[in-house]
């Protein structure tokens, strides 16, 4: 038999509850088998009564598939605890990216120690944010696939294959094995 104290120390405040009632349940099962079998000398392993015992493995079965299933989404938790502030930052990488393609070019320093500086400041971000588990979807070249693109536009004059991307719009992520933002795009309607 297990001690139920020390598994109450391994449950969080918010399961404590469901994990409390539970274990109840199976002390007042394990009660009656102790007291139906005080009377036997004959099976002092078992208590005579299969309704109770089934029932009492049944819900040690149910309290371990409990603690599975809480371990089970504590871990996607903490894995996916930063999905929320990535989603927020991706406008910042946006206008990032609008600056560095609408900026006119000029020949003087200064000009060109900004848009450097820039650059510079948009790898730092990305390799950050990479190191978190986002990566930038492919786009442009790429085959049209509705789980990570978004078509918004079709050109049936296109020099493309038919469902290529021929345009990228808009930059769409994926953190870690999701998708956060589709890329927004243009696509060849060629047959």
């Amino acid at each position: 038999m297990r001690d139920h104290a020390s598994e109450k120390e391994t449950i969080s405040p918010e399961t404590e509850a469901p994990a409390e009632a539970t274990a109840e349940k199976a002390e007042d099962v394990a009660e009656a088998t102790a007291e139906s079998s005080q009377g036997e000398e004959e099976n002092p392993g078992g208590t005579g009564n299969p309704e109770l015992e089934n029932r009492y493995i049944r819900l040690l079965a149910d309290f371990d598939n409990y603690k599975r299933r809480t371990q089970r989404e504590k871990a996607d938790i903490y894995q996916y605890a930063n999905e929320s502030l990535i989603k927020e930052i991706l406008p910042v990488l946006d206008a990032f990216d609008m600056a560095l393609q609408t900026a006119p070019s000029s020949d003087d320093d200064s000009h060109k120690n900004l848009m450097t500086g820039l650059e510079q400041i948009q790898r730092q971000l990305m390799a950050v944010l990479e190191g978190a588990g986002l990566s930038r979807i492919a786009g442009l070249g790429e085959s049209y696939d509705p789980v990570y693109h978004e078509a918004i536009m079709v050109d049936e004059n296109a020099d493309a294959p038919a469902n290529t991307i021929i345009d990228e719009l808009r930059a769409g992520y994926q953190f870690k094995d999701k998708v956060l933002r589709p890329t927004v795009c243009r696509v060849s309607g060629n047959s």
